[in-house]
């Protein structure tokens, strides 16, 4: 009987370790797209001011992430771009 206790407690530990990691890598996941969406937000603030190059030091995105926004505000009147297409 008390080996039986012993092996649920070791179970439940277990599951809520497994579960505070999941939790730990799902904030990280989240956190990793809020800054990428800030950098877009910034990059792209930038553009009418900055050269490419100059807004990939500034924000740490790559080149091609930068090109594709220039491209793509270039390509739409409007100012509302999809940010999250951008990076894919």
């Amino acid at each position: 009987m008390k080996m039986k206790a012993w092996n649920d407690i070791n179970a439940l530990k277990t599951a809520e370790r497994k579960g505070l990691q999941k939790g730990m890598e799902q904030e990280r996941l989240n956190s990793d797209k809020k800054l990428e969406a800030e950098k877009l937000n910034l990059a792209k603030n930038l553009l009418d001011i900055l050269d490419d190059k100059t807004i990939v030091l500034k924000t740490g995105l790559d080149i091609t992430t930068v090109s594709n926004l220039r491209n793509k505000l270039t390509e739409k009147s409007s100012i509302e771009i999809d940010l999250v297409s951008i990076c894919e």
